[in-house]
Order: C-alpha cells, then structure tokens, then sequence
C-alpha cells in the first residue's frame, strides 16, 4: 500500500510533535512503507479495505492521543485499569527491503513511538539485518520552527556530520524485557556550573526522542529547580511547574549533564537556557511552565536536549554515539 508523505510520517511518528521529520533509509527517501498480512496473523488484525493491519477499528480510546503530556493534561490518560493491545506478524518492506514476520503492535489511530528501542529483532531491525543493512539510525531533530528535521535508518547523513564521533555505552536492559530504552549513565547534572548532591549520583537516563522536555522524580526536579530559580513553583499536581513569564528572559538556565565515553573520557551535553519555558499555562497565562516535570521512578532527556545534537545509535556495538549540532551542522566534541 502506497503511502503519501503526510501519512507515513503520522505512522511512523505519531504524537512526536516537535519536529518535522523526512525518513531516511541511508541517503534514500522512504517513499512507502508496504505492511502485507500474513497467513496465521490473527483475524483481527487485518482490515481489507487499506490492506494493512493497521487499520484495524474497535481500539478502545475514544481520542487520539494527539497532544503531548506536559503535567497539565494528562489525567485523562491515566485514568484506565487495564487495555488490550493486538500483535500480528507482518511482511515489513521499506523501499526494496523486506522482512517476514515482524512483530507488530496494532495501534488504530495514531503510534506513539518508532518502534526504534533496544530490541534487536523486532519491528524495523529485522528489515535492517536481513538485508545485511546495519542495525544503525541516526536522529538529527530540530524545532518545529526550522523544520527539515531527519531520521536515517541504516546510517548517518554525512552531511550533518564535522568532527570525531564520540561512542558511549548505553545501559543494559534487564533480560526478557522487550519495552528497553536507550540509557545512558550520567555522571552530574549542573545548573549554569553549580550542582547539588543529589545531582552528582549516578542517573540512568531514556535518551528519549517522543518526549518533549525533560522528566525526573520530584527530588531531582526540585533540585534543579532550586539551582535555576527559587520563584519557580509547582503548578496544579500533575509534576508542572511554572515561573512568571515576565521573568523568563532574565533567568540564565544552562543545564549540563556529564557523560563517559567508551574511552573513558567525561563529556557533557548541554540544555541551554532558551529552552527554559515550554510557553504559557492555559489556566493562567502569565505564568509559563519550565521545561523539567516531575515524574516518578524515570529519568527523561528529550527533545529539549537532542534537538540541540545530532544522534547515532549502534545496535551491533549498543552505543549510542552524540554529536553537537552547531548552525544545523553535527560537530564531535
């Protein structure tokens, strides 16, 4: 089934609102992505009139998940007991590559990921390995504003790329778990130079590109906080929090945190301070909300960082490999 552009970057990127992406396969445009069923795939899992699994009616949320979790609005996406997800095999073909029986979760209105965590042999790494393509994509985000942002399966666009990679280890995935992340174990955590105790503890951090700020248990959030205003508040009690507009422009917020790479050198990826307000609150707008919500038992870095660097993620050597991106250019560091 032939896709038009508009379409498969909604299939394939879902509620990633923040950038504007074109696909890539090595230097190649995605031009379609064909999903055929296969027999022994369940009957639920096929709708004939789009020839493709994924349009499979009856999901149970009654909206798309169409705006993105920023501590305000996302009560109504917890409120839920339980769900029911449907997994089909599938023949996936992207250009003139194909693998058979790929595990797919069939998601009616919209996916909410890429289907690009650690998990060597399911969903698009399949399509890679047996074309002996290798198991690498790279992501090089922008604001929405700049647009003309990338993701490149089976490569990295050299053209964005001036300087030395720089590799570091991600964190293992627990065995059997399928759900894995790309981590990182950082080192310190820094607030225009200053840090705190807490903040110099080894953190294992989702490297995560479907998350637009940054996300971190109520201690460390508060911590951070703390370093870059004390007028900074808690804003209802979803993990928000805000600081008057009117002060935004002269608080200094550079957020640094500290790496090791596979050579055992410290490096350091750093949120600047432009990214402190994710804009005002809809309740009361002279107050914005800042960039870092507070959320339980998870440490988040995304597109507040990564859309400020160029990434390569290695499955065959689980590296992940940063660079910085200067005037839409990735430079090594």
């Amino acid at each position: 089934m032939a896709l038009s552009r508009n379409e498969l970057l909604k299939l394939l990127f879902g509620v990633i609102l923040f950038v504007n992406l074109e696909v890539q396969c090595s230097n190649d445009p995605i031009h379609y992505i064909k999903l055929t069923s296969q027999k022994g795939s369940t009957p639920r899992a096929r709708n004939l009139s789009r020839r493709s699994a994924l349009g499979v009616p009856g999901s149970n949320r009654s909206e798309p998940l169409s705006d993105f979790f920023n501590g305000t609005d996302l009560q109504k996406y917890l409120d839920f007991e339980n769900f029911t997800l449907l997994e089909t095999l599938e023949t996936m073909t992207i250009l003139d590559m194909s693998a058979p029986n790929v595990s797919l979760l069939l998601i009616t209105d919209e996916t909410a990921g890429l289907g690009l965590g650690f998990a060597p042999n399911r969903s698009v790494y399949q399509v890679l390995n047996v074309n002996n393509v290798p198991s690498i994509f790279s992501l090089f985000l922008t604001p929405k504003s700049v647009g003309n942002a990338e993701l490149t399966l089976g490569g990295i666009d050299e053209s964005r790329v001036n300087g030395t990679l720089i590799f570091s280890p991600i964190v293992l995935p627990e065995p059997n778990n399928i759900f894995s992340n790309w981590m990182l174990n950082s080192t310190n955590i820094t607030v225009n130079g200053q840090t705190a105790p807490i903040l110099s503890e080894t953190l294992s951090i989702v490297m995560d590109s479907g998350t637009s700020n940054l996300v971190f248990p109520a201690n460390i959030t508060e911590a951070l906080n703390k370093l870059i205003s004390p007028n900074i508040k808690p804003h209802g009690n979803l993990g928000a929090f805000g600081l008057p507009c009117s002060e935004i422009d002269s608080v200094k917020a550079d957020i640094s945190f500290t790496f090791t790479s596979t050579t055992g050198q410290p490096f350091t990826l750093t949120v600047p301070s432009e990214e402190l307000s994710v804009g005002p609150f809809e309740d009361d707008p002279e107050t914005c909300q800042t960039l870092i919500n507070a959320l339980e038992g998870i440490n988040i870095l995304g597109g507040s960082l990564l859309k400020h660097y160029c990434t390569l993620v290695a499955f065959e050597d689980k590296r992940p490999r940063l660079l910085e991106r200067t005037h839409r250019q990735c430079l090594g560091r």
